[in-house]
């Protein structure tokens, strides 16, 4: 598994220098090679994490709840990265998109600077922003077309996205029902659910020490993604195709998902039967910068520079 992750993930940051600094006239583009470069480094950081990697050639460390919240980390950023910068979409949907997670972004800020008793001429900035943001949504026919319920709850500012992380899954059609499995059981660890300490202690697990069941564990989630990387850095290449005229050499994705079925069936032996349960249950003006991997000259643009 690993020396597919690693190739990967050095085509993914040749991808990112490529592209570093390439002049775009959509926001679209910019905010893709953005969440291109958070991806690389927590792809970076997993190899960390992973002994006898590179980054961890002699890692005795065997810690797989510690690398669960890196992957879904991975995961969730690769998400975005397909939703706000790669997916083919009407314009007033892209803008759409864009101002929901504008309103996030601020009204996020708000909560920190009230929680953290800041100026009030400060907070005001930040709601006079928020609203601003909401009215650009009320003129935005894409918007306005979602059911009321739907505008009301966006509107509030709580939602990072229009879709949920499961409808966009659906709309990549990159992992079937035992792939996202094993992503909410990687989701449990990072969210340190009950799930990821309960049997801490048997056969060696959840002490760092080396067993068969971390290894699987961590293998199994490197492999996941591995996925996603290989994902966004196809479409990278297909938003990018005058930046990345000269190729370098590919890792082809594997196919079907017998490996997560199996990785899933083995979670099922470890965890109990009651794991069953959860598995039921357009753009500015001027062209901007894109964002280099490790590097980075493009990201020092404000919010409405980049809005």
């Amino acid at each position: 598994m690993l020396p597919k992750y690693i190739a990967a993930f050095d085509h993914a940051v040749y991808i990112s220098q490529k592209t570093a600094g390439y002049p775009t006239e959509t926001f679209r583009r910019y905010w893709a090679s953005v969440l291109f470069t958070r991806l690389c480094s927590a792809a970076k950081s997993i190899l960390h994490l992973c002994p006898g990697s590179p980054a961890n050639s002699a890692g005795t460390f065997w810690d797989f709840s510690s690398l669960a919240p890196l992957v879904r980390s991975l995961v969730q950023t690769c998400l975005l990265h397909f939703y706000l910068g790669t997916e083919s979409v009407g314009e007033d949907e892209s803008q759409a998109r864009l101002l929901i997670m504008q309103l996030r972004d601020c009204t996020e800020r708000l909560r920190f600077f009230q929680n953290a008793g800041s100026s009030s001429e400060k907070i005001r900035g930040f709601e006079a922003t928020a609203n601003d943001i909401r009215a650009r949504l009320s003129s935005n026919q894409y918007f306005t077309r979602l059911p009321a319920r739907v505008q009301k709850s966006l509107r509030k500012g709580n939602a990072k996205s229009i879709l949920t992380p499961s409808q966009i899954l659906d709309r990549m059609g990159i992992l079937d029902q035992a792939g996202r499995a094993f992503l909410a059981f990687i989701s449990s660890h990072a969210g340190v659910s009950p799930l990821a300490y309960y049997r801490i202690g048997e056969n060696n697990r959840g002490r760092g020490e080396e067993n068969d069941i971390d290894k699987y564990y961590i293998a199994t989630a490197v492999d996941l993604a591995c996925d996603f990387i290989l994902r966004a850095s196809a479409d990278m290449e297909a938003l990018f195709p005058e930046a990345l005229a000269e190729k370098s050499q590919k890792v082809a994705p594997e196919v079907g998902s017998e490996r997560f079925r199996d990785a899933f069936d083995f979670v099922k032996q470890g965890q109990g039967a009651l794991v069953d349960e959860f598995t039921a249950s357009d753009g500015p003006e001027s062209p901007m910068l894109c964002s280099d991997c490790f590097h980075d000259v493009g990201l020092r643009l404000s919010a409405e520079r980049i809005g």
